[in-house]
Order: C-alpha cells, then sequence, then structure tokens
C-alpha cells in the first residue's frame, strides 16, 4: 500500500496536480457495423470531439485550461485526421497501423483505432472503432463545473455556448443510450461522474426492495411477539424492537459525518443490515422472559433474565462489532466506511437492547402473565428429547461425519475453482449501459494496454567531455574538494540547485555506462510476462537519439566543408562510418521537442543566464529533469493478467531504484488487492476467529468449549467460501468483505447453545434439551427474520449487493445446520456422560407417624 501511494504522489507531482482529475472515455463505432473512418461517419466522431475539446480546454479565469496538462491526450488522432484530409504529401509523415511517423518521429496510434489497417497502395485508413480519451482537472469548483457541462438539445443539435450549464454529461450519457447523437454512429461514454451516477441509482433499486423486505420481517416480527406476548403490548414490543436498530443507525451516521467521513451509496445496506442483527438479540430477549414467567417480581424477573442471555447478547454482539471492524482496515473506500458504520450501529445497538429494549419490556408485562414453574425435564414423548437422544448416540455422530465430509468435499472443490480477479462492470447494475461501456474495452484493452513509467533521475545521455566540462566550471566556482577517488560537495547551498541528473555519484561515472543501465532496465521491462517488446516501447529517447544523430552527421559535414577537409574524408564521413563514435547530448533536445509539440511527458528545463545552472550548462544544453514513457501489454482485459503485469513491472523498477522510475496505474489499489485477496482473506479470518475465541473465552469456562466454537465458526467460513464459488462468486474484495463480515455472523449460530450447555447440569443429553430449549426458536427466528430482510436483495442487479445477499443466505443457512445440529454433537463429546445422583432414602409413612406420637 506504501507504493501505492508513492506512486500517487510521483504521478500528481510530475502533472503538477493537487487533486487526481477526472477521466472519460468514449468509443465510436458504425451503426451499421463498417468502416468508421467513411466520410460523414468520421465527421460525427469530430463534431462529439470538438465540443468535448472545446470544452475542457477553456480556462474559465484560470491560468490553465481545465485539461492540462494532458489536452494532447488525443493528438495522434488528430494527426491521423490531418494526414488523411491534406491533399500534400509529406517526405516525412507515413500512414501505418499500430505505429505511424509524423515528423520522422514514430507514433502509436493504437490506443485511438481498434482493428484497423491501412489500405494498400493508398494512404487510407480503415477501423471498426474510434477510441477518445479525456481529463479535466477538478481542484476548483469551476473546473469541476466546466467537466461536467455540455449542451445538447435532444434532437442532436449541438449549441455553440458550450457555457451555459444547461447540461451535463449525464446528459451525454442518456443520449447514447437513447441513440440520437446521430443517425450513423453509437457511441459508448464511460467517465467517473457517470459511474457515481450509476452507483447511487443501484443503491437506490436496492433500498427499494429493502424496504419491501422490511415489510417483510415487520409481518415476522408482530408474529414472533403476538405469539409470545399479548395483544394489547404486541405493538408497542414491535416498535421498539424495530426503532432500536434504526435508532442505533442513525446515530451511527450522524457520528461519522460529525467526524468528517463520506457517505457511499454502498452503506444504504446498513440500517437493513443492523435491523436483521439487532432483531435477534429482541427475539432472545422476550424468549427468555416468557421463560421466566415463573418468577412473581417483575424487577427480579429482569434480572435474572439479564443474567441468563446477557453474556449470550454480549458474545455475539461483540464479535460482530469486532468482524465489521476488521473489515475497516480493507484499502476500497466504499467497503471500509460500509464496515466502519456498521461497527458503530452495532456498538450503539447493543447499548440501547438494554437501555431501551429491556426496560420496555419490563414495563410491557402484566402481573397476571405469572406461572407456577414449569417441569425441569420434559417427558419422554417430547421432540427435543428424541433429538437430543439422537445427537448423543452413534448414529446421530456417524450422520454429523458423513454431512461434514460431504460439505468439505462440495465446498474444497469450489475453493480450488475460485479464481483471484475482479470486474469493474460489478459495481454497476447490470442493466448499466456502462457494462456495455466495459465490455466494449475490453478488446482494446487485450489487444493493447498502456503502464506509464516516470523516471524522476533520468539518465546522463551528454557526452564525456561535455560532462567533464561541466564537473571543472562547478568544482572551480563551488569549491568542491578532491577527498581520493571521490568528491564532497562544500557548498551546500548550491546543491538545492542541482538537477536530479547531477544530485549523486551518477555525475562521475561514465555516460556509456548511464546510457547502458537505463536501457537495461528497459529491456527488462520489455520482457516483462504479458508485455509487447521493444518494437511497442513508447520512449522517446529511441527517435531522439536518432535525429540527433541525423543531425550530428549533418553538422559534421558542413564542419568539414567549411574548414575546406580533402575531399577523401568528406567521402569517407558520408559514405563509410564516421571518425568519431556517436555520443548522445542535449543540444537538439529543445528543437526536436518543438518539432513534435513539447509533450507533456517530458520535462526538459533550458540553461539559465545566471546561476548554478548557468555554471554547469553555460553550453546551454540544459538537463533532463523528468520525463514518462509507456510499456504496452497484450490480454489485459482479464484483471487478474493485469495485476502480475503491474506487479512484475514494479519488482523491475525496484532493482533500478537510481532512476527513482515508478509506474502509475488509476486502479492500483484493486490490482494490488487482487495479488493478496487470498492471503488477506485466510489473514483475516484468522484474526477475527482469534478474537471471537478470546471473547468466548471470557464467558464459557470450558477450553474445549472455546476451541469447539472457533472450530465450527472456521467450519462455516470455509464452507461459505465453497458454496460461494459454486454460486458464481470470484475471490475478489466484495467476498474478502463478505466472508470476513460473515465470520461475525457465524457466531450467533455457535455461541448461543455452547453458552447454555456449559451452563446447565446433568448428562449431555439434559444439557442439549436445556440448552437447545432455550436457545433453538430464538436462533431459527433469528435466521428467518435476516434471511426476509435480505431475500429482495437477490432482485438487485448489482454484483456487490447480491453477493452481499448470497452471504448472507449461505451463513444462515450453513449456520443454522452447524449451530443445531454439528456443533451440538461435539459439545456431547466434550463432557462426560454423568448419572443422576441416586435420590436420598425416604422413610415410610408408618415410620413417620411412630416418630410422631413418641414425641
Amino acid at each position: 500500500m506504501l507504493d501505492i501511494c508513492s506512486e500517487s504522489r510521483v504521478y500528481l507531482e510530475f502533472h503538477n496536480l493537487s487533486l487526481f482529475p477526472r477521466r472519460a472515455f468514449v468509443i465510436f463505432s458504425a451503426k451499421d457495423g463498417g468502416d468508421i473512418m467513411r466520410d460523414g461517419y468520421i465527421d460525427e466522431v469530430l463534431r462529439f470531439d470538438h465540443i468535448m475539446t472545446t470544452s475542457l480546454a477553456d480556462k474559465k479565469n484560470a491560468s490553465e485550461r481545465s485539461c492540462h496538462p494532458l489536452c494532447d491526450l488525443n493528438k495522434p488522432f488528430h494527426m491521423v485526421m490531418k494526414v488523411l484530409r491534406s491533399n500534400e504529401t509529406d517526405a516525412g509523415e507515413q500512414l501505418g497501423y499500430p505505429e505511424s511517423t509524423f515528423h520522422d518521429t514514430p507514433l502509436f496510434i493504437g490506443m485511438h483505432f481498434y482493428d484497423a489497417y491501412v489500405v494498400p497502395g493508398t494512404n487510407k485508413l480503415e477501423a471498426k472503432a474510434i477510441i477518445l480519451w479525456y481529463f479535466s482537472r477538478v481542484d476548483t469548483p469551476e473546473r469541476k463545473e466546466t467537466y461536467k457541462t455540455c449542451t445538447f438539445d435532444r434532437k442532436g443539435i449541438w449549441q455553440s455556448k458550450f457555457f451555459s450549464v444547461k447540461k451535463t454529461t449525464l446528459d451525454l450519457f442518456q443520449v447514447s443510450n437513447d441513440g440520437s447523437f446521430s443517425d450513423l454512429i453509437d457511441f459508448h461514454l464511460f467517465g467517473d461522474e457517470i459511474a457515481n451516477s450509476e452507483m447511487v441509482r443501484g443503491a437506490l433499486e436496492a433500498t427499494f426492495l429493502m424496504t419491501i423486505g422490511f415489510v417483510f420481517l415487520l409481518i415476522f416480527v408482530i408474529i414472533v411477539v403476538w405469539r409470545q406476548t399479548t395483544l394489547r403490548v404486541t405493538p408497542f414490543l414491535v416498535a421498539v424492537t424495530l426503532l432500536t436498530p434504526f435508532l442505533a443507525t442513525i446515530a451511527a451516521f450522524g457520528l461519522l459525518s460529525w467526524l468528517k467521513y463520506p457517505i457511499y451509496s454502498m452503506q444504504c445496506v446498513t440500517p437493513f443490515l443492523v435491523l436483521g442483527i439487532g432483531v435477534d438479540d429482541a427475539f432472545i430477549l422476550i424468549h427468555r422472559w416468557r421463560h421466566r414467567s415463573d418468577i412473581a417480581d417483575h424487577s427480579k424477573r429482569l434480572t435474572q433474565v439479564i443474567v441468563d442471555v446477557g453474556p449470550s447478547i454480549t458474545i455475539t454482539s461483540l464479535t460482530n462489532i469486532i468482524a465489521f471492524g476488521v473489515g475497516f482496515f480493507t484499502p476500497t473506500p466504499q467497503m471500509s466506511l460500509f464496515c466502519l458504520a456498521t461497527s458503530v450501529a452495532l456498538l450503539i445497538d447493543y447499548i440501547v437492547t438494554y437501555t431501551i429494549l429491556a426496560p420496555v419490556v419490563f414495563l410491557c408485562s402484566e402481573k397476571k402473565d405469572y406461572q407456577s414453574a414449569l417441569p425441569s425435564k420434559p417427558s419422554a414423548n417430547d421432540y427435543l428429547n428424541r433429538y437430543s437422544r439422537l445427537l448423543c448416540s452413534m448414529n446421530g455422530r456417524l450422520l454429523c461425519g458423513i454431512f461434514l465430509v460431504t460439505i468439505y468435499l462440495i465446498s474444497a472443490a469450489g475453493v480450488y475453482r475460485m479464481k483471484s480477479t475482479f470486474e469493474p462492470a460489478k459495481a454497476f447494475p447490470s442493466d448499466s449501459p456502462l457494462v456495455r461501456s466495459l465490455k466494449s474495452i475490453r478488446p482494446i484493452f487485450n489487444t493493447y494496454f498502456p503502464v506509464n513509467i516516470y523516471v524522476n533521475h533520468p539518465p546522463n545521455i551528454s557526452d564525456e567531455e561535455q560532462v567533464g566540462l561541466k564537473l571543472r566550471r562547478f568544482e572551480e566556482n563551488n569549491k568542491i574538494q578532491k577527498i581520493g577517488s571521490t568528491r564532497r560537495f562544500l557548498c551546500f547551498r548550491c546543491l538545492k540547485d542541482l538537477p536530479n541528473d547531477f544530485s549523486d555519484l551518477r555525475l562521475y561515472s561514465d555516460p556509456r555506462k548511464h546510457h547502458a543501465s537505463f536501457y537495461k532496465m528497459v529491456s527488462q521491462l520489455e520482457h516483462v510476462n504479458g508485455a509487447y517488446g521493444k518494437d511497442r516501447t513508447m520512449l522517446f529517447l529511441n527517435a531522439y537519439e536518432k535525429f540527433d544523430k541525423k543531425v550530428g552527421t549533418a553538422d559534421r559535414m558542413m564542419t568539414m566543408i567549411m574548414q575546406d577537409i580533402l575531399v577523401t574524408q568528406m567521402t569517407r564521413a558520408l559514405f563509410l562510418a564516421p571518425e568519431t563514435e556517436y555520443k548522445p547530448s542535449l543540444h537538439n533536445l529543445q528543437y526536436w521537442l518543438d518539432r513534435v509539440g513539447n509533450p507533456s511527458s517530458i520535462k526538459y528545463i533550458k540553461s539559465n543566464e545566471t546561476g548554478t545552472m548557468n555554471l554547469l550548462y553555460s553550453s546551454g544544453e540544459g538537463y533532463l529533469k523528468a520525463f514518462s514513457f509507456v510499456i504496452l501489454g497484450k490480454g489485459m482485459a482479464e484483471w487478474a493478467n493485469r495485476a502480475h503485469f503491474v506487479h512484475d513491472i514494479r519488482q523491475v523498477l525496484a532493482q533500478h531504484s537510481r532512476w527513482n522510475a515508478s509506474l502509475f496505474d488509476g486502479d492500483s489499489a484493486v490490482l494490488s488487492l487482487i495479488l493478496t485477496v487470498g492471503h488477506d482473506l485466510i489473514g483475516s479470518i484468522a484474526a477475527t476467529v482469534a478474537c471471537m475465541a478470546g471473547i468466548c473465552l471470557l464467558f464459557v469456562n470450558n477450553r474445549i468449549g472455546v476451541l469447539i466454537i472457533t472450530y465450527t465458526i472456521t467450519s462455516i467460513c470455509f464452507c461459505l467460501v465453497g458454496l460461494l464459488s459454486w454460486w458464481g462468486a470470484d475471490l475478489d474484495p466484495v467476498t474478502q468483505v463478505d466472508v470476513l463480515l460473515a465470520t461475525g455472523f457465524s457466531v450467533d449460530y455457535t455461541a448461543h447453545v455452547a453458552y447454555q450447555f456449559y451452563r446447565s447440569r446433568g448428562t449431555p443429553q439434559e444439557r442439549l434439551v436445556c440448552s437447545l430449549g432455550e436457545m433453538a426458536a430464538p436462533m431459527v427466528q433469528a435466521g428467518l427474520s435476516t434471511f426476509l430482510c435480505m431475500l429482495p436483495l437477490i432482485f438487485v442487479p448489482t454484483y456487490a449487493i447480491v453477493a452481499f445477499a448470497k452471504t448472507i443466505f449461505i451463513v444462515v443457512g450453513i449456520g443454522l445446520i452447524h449451530g443445531l445440529f454439528v456443533l451440538p454433537v461435539l459439545l456431547s463429546l466434550s463432557v462426560r456422560s454423568v448419572p443422576p445422583p441416586s435420590p436420598l432414602p425416604l422413610k415410610s409413612e408408618h415410620l413417620i407417624e411412630q416418630e410422631f406420637e413418641q414425641q
């Protein structure tokens, strides 16, 4: 994560940005599926591009344009169009695909034209699609508005007043959906503003469906509470049962807003999730209150109820809070804050359970609900007694073993087939046009995928004589003292003015070694798995050195002519190898940059007239401060391949730290997660389970019991991952967070039964009867309530929300099976079967009468 932060900082500093810019890409294709470069079709593309370019290029009272410094992202496209529409031919311009030549300089056009080729024998390019890229600064409100603003009427006629703020990029998105922009072309638009809008739309759909789930839950709670209380108090208990979780959620959101945390669309699930968890505690509390109806005094009754179920509620609440708290440390901001909000809400809900719900249960009770104590032992015909006998028998243990082996084999197969990847389309509703846009870009990324490398300590390409001259000038003027084979700078005031290529001992190395060392790094990057190789690396030094060599040869020829050198020597210089080896320099760099349009990817500093720079660069050569180049990859539509590609590039750059080079990918955080999600998932589950084991150890006074609980939680998590895989889930950050949260849920189906089992006395069967008699009904009710609350989410077309709902369903099902079947079997094995103590001998009735008469 530290590498990603450093890379982001380098990217912002290189482009002189304070905030990350907004990005967008547009893919154009002909409606008839033909060549997009035909007359009329390409005119529509240019019409769209003119509006976007003009809008983003406006300064809007700022010193720089909104698109600065990447206003020329589409320059290769514009240069191709200039050649195609020019009647004049230039010897320095040659159209090709994926690389063309302009001003005798190669230019890669593969990122703007897809499935293209040059018609043989002509200067004509045909393509199936055109891709244009746009960039906008958002460091001021005006620039943010400029990015949004584009005026469009529904008939498809663009207006000339681009900044009237009538429509936004969202209008363009709607236009791309209904196809009203043009009768000839379609376009798919993807941008940050549109992505945010679609995620909000998915959240609103989820909220609507969860409202239906709330209705289901309301009906279920009414039925459960009504069966355990009187009809008169049912409305009050139902209202408090449902309102306390909502109150806790509102308080949590208010607290996070006060702490300046943002609210994401994913957090719309939080109120309903807390509701599904919160009613579980209410069911346990109300059920236990009814079970303790043999205590006439309500104050003592409430005290005993809290003593009975307080530890169980505390265990499950604390484990859920910890599970969501661990989820807060996930790198994804949306999921991180979702976990934080839920954890805080559950903490507040735990508090209000005792401060609001318990007093309301106390106040709603009537004195006439007192009942005499029920028999402590169930009858022989009782179902629970027969079920407990089965769990303690050999047949029950055999069934449990068969079930575990079967479910483990199925889950293991699912875990094995699960692949670590991520699809950005999963963040949006499946019916969103953004999904089509992302699908359209996949073949382009499969063909060419760029990775930008930023070099902050460029290599010294000047010849040795120039380096020695600069060094001597600098030493003489700044009193640099030689000590052995090194030099020590005594004038520290001048160090801050030194260029990057003279800031360490590289200044004194052989420039040819410098040159070769840098190209060694480039060669290693070109041989990274997935890279195209040397022919597709977009490094300006290759083109410049070729140009510099050509200009240098011409200069030497002119010098020989001016000095009246013999013709034989001229002939040798012209037709044979020159007498001196070519030594690159920066003398011609500014002229070359002017020819190619001064790209923002090259930071070249000219020589100053005065000061330290003049001492070093009095020849006027200047120096390279920094530059960027591009490594092209292939087959990168699959995010797992892309993650490994970026990781391998990062490793090569780390081996050549002298250049202070770093890469930048806007999705680096997600890519890093893909590589580590498996290990992170195991580590997160292990940490959460360890915390839960520690909490259980505080309340369950049996170490073997704690081990059984820990094993059961781990078993539920393992089965969950495997079954999620069979249900279509990938090993991605969404699954990681879902499984982490499910780890907390799994305690609800283990801690209650285990705590009551070790709290009771008697044989294993009697303990199971007591434990299941008190907790089985509340556990089933809690599972059903959570299931009903989340049931409508299965119809939400957003992968992240559906995956969360699937996780809840599997945890409820597997959790209930483990809690009511697997766990009791294991618990029965953890204690010895001790027969009940023999009753004391009773005196016969006539002996008692005789003793009474004698008195």
